[in-house]
């Protein structure tokens, strides 16, 4: 017997391929993130949001925060970071992952960082709009960030 779904497609997020790049700046941000132990990053933590859901490149918590538990565990998190980061990646558009911003400082995110490569730029959006920094340390919302070393090959 043949099952025919015609018209049913499942909604999946569409992920970006990460690229070498991408995956450089992943390892980067989240060594960077944790070595004075201030804060944790936990990279691809699908976030539960308001009316749907996220997996961002790195959200980062307070230490604590958040704790795994390997007897049963989360599969969205409903506990919202004090920040998310997103890398793009070359094969993903600015507008999306903008939106994607809107979205998460809706749902009770207070910051977000757009990490460009390809510019070396970061775009910090919080609920009072954007700022783009190009070099130096980044300290937003006490986090602190070190774009030259970031970027440096």
């Amino acid at each position: 017997m043949l099952l025919e779904l015609d018209g049913l497609e499942p909604e999946i997020e569409e992920q970006a391929m990460p690229s070498v790049n991408h995956s450089y700046l992943t390892k980067q941000l989240i060594y960077e993130l944790e070595a004075n132990k201030t804060w944790e990053a936990w990279p691809e933590l699908t976030l539960k949001l308001n009316k749907n859901e996220t997996t961002p490149d790195i959200s980062v918590f307070e230490p604590g925060k958040i704790r795994p538990n390997f007897q049963s565990d989360t599969i969205k998190c409903e506990e919202m970071p004090k920040l998310v980061i997103e890398i793009i990646s070359p094969t993903q558009g600015i507008q999306r992952l903008v939106d994607k911003a809107k979205e998460l400082l809706e749902a009770g995110v207070p910051t977000v960082w757009l990490l460009e490569p390809f510019t070396n730029n970061l775009l910090a959006y919080n609920p009072q709009g954007m700022k783009r920094y190009k070099d130096g340390k980044v300290s937003v919302d006490g986090i602190t960030i070190d774009l030259e070393k970031l970027f440096k090959e």
